[in-house]
């Protein structure tokens, strides 16, 4: 995972629909996501927090940030994968 001085979030807008989002926990955080994974979270309410623009979910930048940080420090699938193969 990147850190903090490494991460370009500067090209990436504040806020983001679902598509985009799950794109930037891939290629920022390195975070194996998807539009539906994102959707699937956000319904079980174990995702980014997200707000709706009339009924459209919006994920801030920040809040993506946040989230991914503490999936890294969690015994998260993604983590556990992403460990067996920096071990291979």
């Amino acid at each position: 995972m990147a850190s903090e001085a490494e991460i370009p979030t500067n090209n990436w807008p504040k806020r983001m629909r679902s598509r985009q989002a799950a794109q930037y926990l891939r290629e920022v955080h390195g975070i194996p996501s998807a539009e539906k994974t994102l959707r699937n979270k956000r319904c079980a309410r174990l995702g980014p927090r997200c707000k709706y623009f009339g009924s459209v979910p919006l994920y801030e930048r920040d809040d993506l940030d946040d989230w991914a940080e503490n999936v890294a420090l969690t015994d998260h699938p993604a983590n556990r994968r992403q460990r067996q193969q920096q071990a291979a």
